[in-house]
C-alpha cells in the first residue's frame, strides 16, 4: 500500500532519500544540482515530499521556485492518484522534470496535454572504443586569446540547445564561459590552428566528468571533428583516472545520439521537462 511521507525538513528529506540520491550521480545529475542550489540559496524550495510502499521508497518529490522534480523506482500506476491528489492543481501551473516515464504518466493518468521542453538521455562510458580511423586535427585547451571565438561558439550551442530559449542571458553564458578558459575546463578541436569544435567538462568530480557544450562550427560539420574531440577528452580522462565519463544527450538528435554511440557512450536514464500545453499554443 502506498502512503505520503511529509519531513519535517529538508534535512530529513536529504537523510532519508540521500543514498538513492547520490548512488547515482549520472542519473540523478539534474537533481543533484537543484539541490546544491538549495544549499546555495539560489533557489527556493516549497514542498518536498516522499511516497513509500510497505516502507519501501518508491517516489520523492522537490518543489522548487523553478518547478517540481520527481524521480522514482519500482513504482506501479496505483501510486498516481495519491502523486496528483498532493500535487493538486499546481499540475496545471508548473514545470516538471525528472525521470520521464513517470511524470509523463502522471499527466496522462490526469488527461492532461502537455508540451516537452526536453527530452535527455543520461549517458555514461567506462571504456572508450577503439579510435576509428586517422584525427584530423589535434586538442588543446581554450586559451585566453581565443575568448571572444569561444563566448561566440558557447552563445551558438546555447541558442541552438534550447531553440532559442532558456534561462541564461548572453551576458551568463559568456561568463560561464569565460570561467572555463580560465579553469581550463573547455577544450577546442583545431586544425591547421583553427578552432572548429569546443567541449567542456561541467563539473567539478574527478572521477565522474560530466562533459557538455559538445559544439562544431556549422560551416565545419560532417568533417567528424564532434567525435575526434569527444572520443580524445574521453579517453584521456578515463586514461589518468576518472571511473566514468557522463554526458547528457539530445533523445530527438540522431545525429549527436550516433556519435556519442561511436565514442562508447550507452543510455543509464530517460529524463525530461514539461508542463501543460496551454490553448494558445
Amino acid at each position: 500500500m502506498y502512503s505520503i511521507v511529509r519531513h519535517a525538513t529538508p534535512r530529513e528529506f536529504l537523510a532519508i532519500n540521500g543514498n538513492f540520491i547520490y548512488s547515482d550521480y549520472f542519473r540523478h545529475y539534474h537533481l543533484i544540482n537543484v539541490i546544491d542550489k538549495l544549499h546555495s540559496g539560489a533557489t527556493e524550495l516549497h514542498d518536498y515530499f516522499s511516497i513509500v510502499e510497505d516502507g519501501e521508497l518508491r517516489i520523492f518529490v522537490l518543489w522548487t521556485r523553478d518547478g517540481y522534480y520527481i524521480y522514482g523506482r519500482g513504482w506501479g500506476n496505483e501510486v498516481l492518484p495519491l502523486l496528483s491528489e498532493r500535487i493538486g492543481e499546481e499540475i496545471e501551473r508548473r514545470v516538471f522534470c525528472g525521470e520521464s516515464e513517470l511524470i509523463k504518466a502522471l499527466f496522462r493518468s490526469n488527461q492532461i496535454d502537455f508540451e516537452v521542453f526536453k527530452n535527455r538521455l543520461l549517458e555514461e562510458c567506462r571504456e572508450a572504443n577503439p579510435a576509428n580511423g586517422r584525427f584530423t586535427g589535434e586538442m588543446a585547451h581554450a586559451e585566453i586569446d581565443d575568448s571572444e571565438e569561444i563566448i561566440q561558439m558557447e552563445l551558438a550551442y546555447y541558442r541552438e540547445e534550447f531553440r532559442g530559449g532558456g534561462r541564461m542571458k548572453d551576458e551568463g553564458v559568456a561568463a560561464t564561459a569565460m570561467q572555463g578558459i580560465i579553469d581550463g575546463t573547455i577544450f577546442t578541436w583545431r586544425v591547421e590552428d583553427r578552432i572548429v569544435g569546443i567541449i567542456s567538462i561541467i563539473n567539478d568530480d574527478q572521477e565522474q566528468p560530466m562533459l557538455g557544450s559538445l559544439f562544431t562550427k556549422p560551416d565545419r560539420r560532417g568533417n567528424g571533428y564532434a567525435y575526434f574531440l569527444l572520443h580524445t577528452l574521453t579517453s584521456r580522462l578515463l586514461e589518468t583516472g576518472s571511473l566514468r565519463c557522463g554526458l547528457v544527450a539530445d533523445q530527438d538528435n540522431n545525429i549527436t545520439s550516433r556519435v556519442f554511440l561511436k565514442v562508447g557512450y550507452q543510455s543509464i536514464y530517460r529524463w525530461c521537462s514539461l508542463s501543460r500545453r496551454h490553448e494558445d499554443e
